[in-house]
This record gives structure tokens, C-alpha cells and sequence, in this order.
């Protein structure tokens, strides 16, 4: 339960980045700052697999990695970010998306599941569980039945 919880805040983090564009992470891995841009985050038991922006990759010890944002809170405002109340079973309709506006759905590990610029989702294939909507600055989570 601690590594599903560990888990889903980093990908909320992740998720809500883009919102968030003038401050930029830093990355702390053994008490050190690492330069490099990171562009995915997965996981592998307890590694955090991180891609950096020039292509390598590292597999460090999760315990071992901090992903820390600037205390800077001038974009606060700008992240939506909220729950469904009702689990979900055949189809997500979004309502008020901007034409050409992309649409992801993250499983609980971060693997993107589907993406599209529709406003109506077909979501009867998911397996049940809990997901993560993305679309735009909107961030949603939701249960599959």
C-alpha cells in the first residue's frame, strides 16, 4: 500500500508538471543534484527507472531519489486536479474540451493506456482499477469498474 501511495504521488507530480512551467524539479539522487533533464519515470519492483533527455537511463534505489519542485506557487492556480465520484464503466464523456486538445489515460504504474483528441472515451478494454485522465492542464482520477 506504501509503494501504491509512493507511487501514485509521483505520478500526480509528474502529471502536473506541465502546469507548473516556470519552475523546473530537481533531481536528488544519494544526497546529490543531478543535472540532467528527466523525461520518464517507471518502476521496477523498488528501482526508479529514470530516462534522462539524452537518452540514458539509470535504475537507482527508490529510496535513494527526491524529486523536488521550487516552493515557487505562482502556477498554483492554473492545476485542476480532481476525482470522479462515480466509477466508471463503458465510456468517458468530457465535456468543454478545446478542439484538438489531447486526451492521455495513465494506469496506476504511469503507463500511458490510450490517447486521443476525442471527447468521448471508450473505456470498456481497461481492466478495473483506479486511472489517471489527463487532458490539458485537467488532471482526473477515476475508477474502472
Amino acid at each position: 500500500m506504501k509503494k501504491l501511495f509512493y507511487l501514485f504521488s509521483v505520478i500526480m507530480l509528474i502529471l502536473v508538471t506541465p502546469a507548473k512551467a516556470e519552475t523546473t524539479p530537481t533531481l536528488i539522487i544519494n544526497g546529490e543534484t543531478v543535472e540532467k533533464v528527466v523525461t520518464k519515470i517507471s518502476f521496477e519492483g523498488d528501482l526508479a527507472v529514470l530516462t534522462f533527455a539524452d537518452t540514458s537511463v539509470s535504475s537507482e534505489d527508490m529510496e535513494n531519489v527526491i524529486l523536488r519542485f521550487s516552493d515557487c506557487a505562482t502556477s498554483i492556480k492554473d492545476i485542476n486536479a480532481f476525482q470522479l465520484k462515480q466509477a466508471v464503466d463503458g465510456s468517458l464523456n468530457i465535456k468543454g474540451l478545446a478542439e484538438g486538445t489531447q486526451v492521455q489515460i495513465f494506469d496506476a504504474s504511469g503507463k500511458q493506456m490510450t490517447a486521443t483528441n476525442d471527447a468521448t472515451i471508450n473505456v470498456s478494454s481497461l481492466k478495473p482499477g483506479m486511472y489517471i485522465l489527463k487532458a490539458g492542464s485537467q488532471i482526473v482520477k477515476f475508477v474502472k469498474k
